[in-house]
């Protein structure tokens, strides 16, 4: 929550960081005495010195009336983000396979911005597994952090990956975020490929957001949906909260401003255009190309 210099240093992509991190098992239920106890014998079995009976149960138990969710971080070593969380670690985990060779039909999913929030650009096969693909000589991730683009996503870029993916893709549908930040971009992904294909989605419509969110997290927990091994997406994923609205409905928003949410946001999307081309037939056969490029 405070962007510390050591949380920076653990979630930089240098590899000559040492991090070290006794990840407690997913399993585990830290509202359970028993269970709480066993992730305390886990996360301090390397510090000897740590007498987790006498001193770290009593103390994480009286805790744990009043903050669960502060123990659960402090004496737990957990990545928990508290009350409101949209998605748990294990639910996530759960739904984590790999997969070497994805099915070429997708569905797109695409959240934007300028210079603060991140940008992304998820996919979901016709079969149901959601990935970031990549594109360019370099196999660069479908995600731009604006502060590794000097303060700016570069749109050239994000125009470059979207029209690679309909490229070497068979895109069934794509639903990119209606943002007015993006609209001109919108459009002429809409003449090129077909607003039969390109369809706008109202982010912040609650009336068409929450259902998406709510198929979104039943599919996920029917195992409906899967995806693959990313941390990007999983930290993504974690950091969304629940924002209550008017009958009880929510929208997703971070935790805090450095607590990114776009790549959920976007793999929202994928998921979401994939079940509706699902329901209007999507087969994954190809009957002729996916798209055609309209004179300019």
């Amino acid at each position: 929550m405070e962007n510390s210099a050591a949380q920076q240093a653990f979630e930089s992509k240098q590899k000559d960081i040492f991090r070290y991190y006794r990840k407690p098992p997913v399993e585990l239920d830290y509202k359970k005495k028993r269970d709480r106890a066993k992730i305390h014998l886990h996360v301090y079995a390397d510090s000897p010195w740590v007498d987790t009976t006498s001193a770290i149960d009593p103390e994480a138990e009286e805790l744990v009336e009043t903050d669960p969710t502060q123990a659960e971080r402090f004496f737990g070593n957990r990545l928990v983000q508290g009350l409101g969380s949209f998605l748990t670690e294990k639910l996530w985990l759960d739904r984590q396979v790999m997969i070497k060779s994805p099915k070429p039909s997708v569905s797109m999913g695409f959240d934007g911005s300028k210079s603060g929030d991140w940008t992304a650009l998820r996919v979901e096969t016709i079969d149901g597994y959601r990935y970031t693909p990549t594109y360019g000589p370099d196999d660069r991730p479908t995600f731009w952090n604006p502060s590794e683009w000097n303060g700016q996503v570069p749109r050239s870029e994000v125009d470059t990956a979207v029209r690679e993916m309909f490229d070497k893709l068979q895109v069934e549908r794509f639903y990119p975020d209606q943002d007015p930040i993006w609209s001109t971009q919108t459009d002429e992904w809409i003449l090129d490929f077909t607003d039969d294909i390109v369809i706008p989605y109202p982010t912040r419509s609650i009336t068409r957001m929450y259902p998406a969110l709510d198929r979104y997290l039943n599919d996920l927990v029917e195992g409906v949906t899967t995806h693959s091994d990313d941390i990007v997406a999983r930290t993504h994923a974690l950091n969304a909260r629940k924002v209550a609205k008017p009958g009880d409905k929510y929208l997703l928003g971070k935790p805090s401003e450095h607590q990114k949410i776009d790549l959920l946001m976007a793999d929202v999307l994928a998921h979401e255009a994939a079940c509706d081309a699902r329901v209007d037939g999507w087969t994954g056969e190809p009957t002729g190309p996916t798209y055609f490029r309209l004179p300019r």
